[in-house]
């Protein structure tokens, strides 16, 4: 029996966001801005600022999805050994 892969995929941008967000990054001089450590973005289109915003949001739901690989990755450790992590927790705990 294939094992089955318990891995959770990155969300895929669509390709006309990622064709936006590549006309963003091809002027990205003209549209950005340098202050005090600080970058600002102006002169974008609505279609430009709808493409970043999705990024944004996809960006931070890509980091939940990481989160919860580890997590799964974690619990099928744990199937298979469950003292895998008794050390570390020990550690953290006994301190």
């Amino acid at each position: 029996m294939a094992e089955v892969s318990h891995r959770i995929p990155p969300l895929r941008y669509p390709d006309e966001v990622r064709y936006v967000m590549l006309s963003i990054s091809a002027n990205w001089p003209k549209f950005a801005t340098w202050k005090d450590g600080e970058t600002t973005l102006s002169g974008l289109s609505k279609k430009q600022h709808l493409a970043l915003d999705l990024f944004h949001i996809f960006s931070e739901a890509d980091q939940l999805i990481d989160n919860l690989n580890t997590v799964i990755a974690d619990l099928r450790r744990l199937q298979h050994s469950p003292t895998a992590f008794s050390k570390r927790y020990d550690q953290k705990v006994c301190k």
